[in-house]
């Protein structure tokens, strides 16, 4: 997991590790690409915005590296933190009725 978050990395660490996964944790680019040649995992949860190398400049690190290019990544973007929950829809004119949703979905 290399993600700047603290919840972020709080939240997968306790969702992997409760599923049986063991996971290592790096705060940014750097100490994940430290990470990965410590310990050599099976895929990667890549943040894309980090300070000191972003993710994109991780990514771009580990393909042009022979040894670690096989490693699959997943992106992620996580804005602010898992705190930030979106407001209910609400009905057309009524701020306090939340809106139901059609069996569609909602369309603008």
């Amino acid at each position: 997991i290399v993600d700047d978050e603290e919840d972020v990395r709080t939240y997968l660490n306790s969702l992997l590790t409760n599923n049986g996964y063991f996971t290592e944790i790096a705060v940014d680019g750097e100490d994940g690409f430290h990470k990965v040649n410590e310990f050599y995992p099976d895929i990667i949860i890549l943040d894309i915005i980090m300070p000191n190398q972003s993710g994109v400049g991780f990514y771009r690190k580990l393909k042009k590296s022979e040894v670690h290019k096989d490693i699959p990544v997943i992106g992620a973007q996580c804005p602010g933190s898992l705190q930030v929950r979106p407001e209910p829809a609400r009905a057309p004119g009524n701020s306090q009725v939340p809106a139901e949703r059609p069996a569609g979905g909602f369309r603008g």
